[in-house]
């Protein structure tokens, strides 16, 4: 092989390796690409699907937000109206406190009862039991009915006890307000038969002032001095309005007398038709604990 030919052999060789090499590049290149690009795509996957479960996340996060606003109102509501029946409730516990007594006025819708009469005045054995107040229920409007009492507020309003001023030999100093009466003298307990029974003494000179609807001016209270008076074998239950001292009213039972004020009363009112049951010993204050408890006293002094 002559020389020429040698050159020229490995001229063609080095050109072989080079485009071999070449080939090589491209292919190592191609290759580094096709795997950029997987990398890319399955970077790119996970991406989507982490946006679209993110996506449905805050969707669900909304609905539940939405709802609890709407359980918020809804408990909102709900305060509110329990807030204005918890004022409804103390307003008719203060009234309740301040009307543990009788009061002035009686509630209208009373019904007729036969026990209050003229003929009322002849026997005075009705004392033996009080005879509670009828409501009409027609005209009375609806109510709720009013909320279970806590037995230990009972006990305590129960165990109220009213002072009573007394003087060194321990006398009650009258005139004295308790509850909606004015006790002006407890009288002279009579031992005799007909001035007591099992139940209420009815002592003579007894005397107490109260007020009550006028039975002269429908628009207006007055007051009433109730007084036990003696007559003969049994008491006279006497009652006087201040706005007609001319008119008073006598019976032979607190009951039968105090019937007459509140008919009368009902009648000027347009209530003529609607009359009451009224307890006697209750208007005319000896069945109330503290004046009860000082007739007893002066029951003992007599003995």
């Amino acid at each position: 092989m002559s020389d020429s030919e040698s050159v020229a052999n490995k001229e063609n060789a080095g050109i072989d390796a080079n485009a071999e090499e070449q080939n090589v590049m491209v292919a190592t290149d191609s290759i580094k690409m096709e795997s950029t690009e997987t990398t890319v795509n399955s970077k790119k996957k996970p991406t989507f699907e982490k946006f679209v479960h993110m996506k449905l996340r805050a969707k669900r996060i909304a609905e539940e937000n939405e709802a609890l606003n709407e359980d918020l109102e809804v408990i909102f509501a709900k305060i509110a109206r329990l807030q204005k029946r918890k004022s409804d409730l103390l307003v008719k516990v203060r009234d309740a406190e301040a009307t543990t007594d009788i009061q002035a006025t009686e509630p209208e819708g009373w019904e007729e009862d036969e026990n209050i009469s003229d003929h009322s005045d002849s026997s005075s054995s009705e004392e033996d039991e009080p005879v509670l107040p009828i409501f009409n229920i027609r005209a009375t409007p609806k109510r709720r009915p009013p909320p279970p009492v806590k037995k230990g507020n009972l006990s305590k309003r129960m165990r109220k006890v009213v002072e009573i001023p007394k003087d060194e030999d321990g006398k009650p100093i009258l005139p004295i307000q308790i509850g909606s009466f004015q006790l002006i003298s407890i009288g002279k307990v009579e031992l005799r038969d007909g001035y007591y029974n099992e139940r209420y003494i009815w002592p003579v000179g007894y005397c107490i002032k109260r007020t009550y609807m006028s039975m002269k001016n429908k628009h207006e209270n007055t007051d009433y001095t109730c007084t036990i008076e003696e007559d003969g074998e049994a008491p006279k239950f006497r009652i006087v309005a201040e706005d007609d001292t001319d008119h008073p009213i006598e019976a032979s039972t607190a009951t039968g007398a105090w019937g007459n004020v509140v008919r009368q009363a009902n009648r000027i009112r347009g209530r003529g038709h609607l009359s009451c049951s009224v307890s006697g010993p209750e208007y005319f204050g000896y069945a109330h604990p503290a004046i009860a408890d000082l007739i007893n006293e002066a029951r003992t002094d007599r003995e």
